[in-house]
């Protein structure tokens, strides 16, 4: 378990095997009573390769201009594991482990 001061500084380093990176900027829909409407969003979107069978996806998004934004983000990782396709008998319908986790 990491501790919330490892979050702070954004997305964690990864080796650098196979690294792509893109920054994003767009307005978004608050959704919200007070503040603007709309707010300028920017979001880092990083793919690494660490293996063949093995990507990890990560985007950290954070808004601007409304109040208190400076204090809150956004961060997602997501572990893509490619696996075998398998005759398990049940017409490859569930069962197996692996796979998006």
């Amino acid at each position: 378990i990491q501790n919330l001061s490892s979050f702070q500084s954004g997305l964690l380093p990864l080796p650098p095997n196979s690294t792509r990176e893109r920054t994003l900027t767009f307005n978004t829909l608050t959704k919200s009573y007070f503040g603007p409407a709309y707010a300028k969003a920017t979001k880092i979107q990083r793919a690494t390769q660490l293996s063949k069978h093995l990507l990890v996806i990560e985007n950290q998004t954070q808004l601007s201009e409304v109040p208190f934004s400076d204090r809150f983000k956004v961060l997602e990782r997501w572990v893509v594991e490619a696996v075998k396709n398998r005759n398990d008998g049940n017409g490859g319908r569930g069962g197996g482990g692996g796979g998006l986790y």
